[in-house]
């Protein structure tokens, strides 16, 4: 039986060298972090534009990404998600 003061994972300083999200086998210089900036939305901002479509089906874009999202039968949600990038945009 072990008592209070022994550590309750055997192999300890094993998992204090790991990080999460990264492999622990690549060197710190390897690694590269990808970033995307997103600007601020200001509280007076106006939603992305509509943009009809040469076909007559109403879309805007995604504030997030650009993609031309498709609202037909959407026109009266305030937010509608892209299907590229799965982010939420604010509809007109």
């Amino acid at each position: 039986m072990s008592t209070e003061k022994s550590p309750l994972l055997n192999n300890e300083n094993d998992y204090n060298n790991l990080h999460y999200g990264h492999s622990s086998e690549a060197p710190e210089a390897d690694r590269q972090a990808t970033y995307v900036t997103v600007p601020p939305i200001g509280p007076d901002e106006l939603p992305p534009p509509y943009n009809p479509s040469p076909h007559g089906v109403p879309m805007i874009t995604c504030k997030v990404c650009g993609f031309m999202i498709d609202i037909t039968g959407r026109r009266d949600q305030h937010v509608v998600k892209c299907s590229s990038c799965n982010e939420a945009t604010v509809s007109p």
